[in-house]
């Protein structure tokens, strides 16, 4: 016949087993996706790093893995940035090509260039 410390020491100690469990599969998943964002940055961005790197196998640790992650985020939202200013200058070098400029505006009107020509044959003049 079980006592009721004998029941209580046994909860305990479900309780205990369970906590370690859920303690156990929540570190698993982190670990997993540490693993995940070292196969998604690039190698070089380790290659400063010491080979003493605490890790058995030599790898980098999770917070060096971490911490390169934040950087090759930041190194891609930058390449975003500078590609789309890149994208603006050249839609509005785009826009510009479309629209004579003023020089140009002013040569058509006294009939030289190639503006002159277009409104020469927009009156009529051909």
């Amino acid at each position: 016949m079980s006592t009721p410390v004998d029941n209580n020491t046994q909860a305990q100690s479900q309780a205990q087993s369970q906590t370690q469990s859920q303690t156990q599969r929540r570190g698993d998943g982190v670990n997993e996706r540490i693993g995940e964002l070292l196969s998604l940055i690039p190698p070089e961005m380790f290659q400063d790093l010491d080979r003493n790197t605490g890790t058995r196998d030599g790898r980098p640790n999770k917070g060096q893995i971490l911490t390169r992650a934040v950087e090759y985020i930041v190194s891609l939202q930058a390449d975003i940035d500078a590609s789309n200013r890149r994208e603006t200058q050249l839609l509005q070098t785009l826009g510009r090509m479309g629209n004579p400029t003023v020089a140009e505006e002013m040569l058509a009107n006294i009939g030289v260039g190639p503006l002159a020509e277009n409104e020469f044959r927009q009156d009529g003049g051909e």
